[in-house]
């Protein structure tokens, strides 16, 4: 199987760390003879993160870098071209491709539904770009991964799309960076 990830986002707090967090354990997963994974990673020239990078380096990961912006014009013509043909395409955010991909499968997470629930301060572009990216990442991607039920109930109510198409996957915690009870405990 060949996953590609938009990892541009890695420099961008929450959703960035999410990006390191996920994809730096995610390509750490041992592959097996009988069915290998292959990853390629998208990320961008201008935010290079070394850190993530080393950390992902690892026999069956590639790394394709696309010059756009995030939220630009130009993110959205260059990211489909720049995709290679591959089993399943994850976008780590609302922003996801529109545009045809070469993919058996698309996936994306939605963090949340703050861009089109809390709208007041936005200009009319920003308006405009979220409803469309909301719309079509939720209604033309296969599947739709967010943070919480919350988030989940949102989305649906929103966008009004099939729930099974919606999992929440909250997000893991690092136990090496905080103390306390080792998972399972004081339950």
């Amino acid at each position: 199987m060949h996953v590609v990830i938009d990892c541009r986002f890695v420099h961008h707090s929450g959703i960035g760390r999410y990006t390191r967090e996920i994809v730096s354990r995610l390509v750490r997963m041992p592959l097996t003879e009988t069915d290998p994974c292959r990853y390629t990673l998208i990320v961008s020239p201008h935010e290079t993160d070394e850190k993530f990078i080393a950390a992902c380096q690892r026999p069956g990961v590639a790394f394709i870098s696309v010059p756009a912006d995030m939220y630009s014009l130009r993110e959205q013509w260059m990211l489909p071209g720049a995709v290679p043909p591959c089993d399943v395409f994850w976008a780590l955010h609302y922003n996801a491709p529109i545009l045809p991909l070469r993919a058996g499968r698309r996936m994306a997470t939605i963090h949340d539904m703050a861009h089109l629930s809390f709208q007041d301060g936005m200009s009319l572009p920003q308006k405009l770009y979220a409803r469309l990216f909301m719309y079509t990442t939720a209604h033309f991607y296969d599947k739709i991964l967010t943070d919480s039920f919350f988030s989940k109930r949102e989305l649906l109510r929103h966008e009004a799309i099939p729930e099974e198409r919606v999992d929440v996957v909250y997000c893991g915690v690092d136990f090496s960076r905080y103390e306390g009870a080792p998972p399972g405990e004081g339950e």
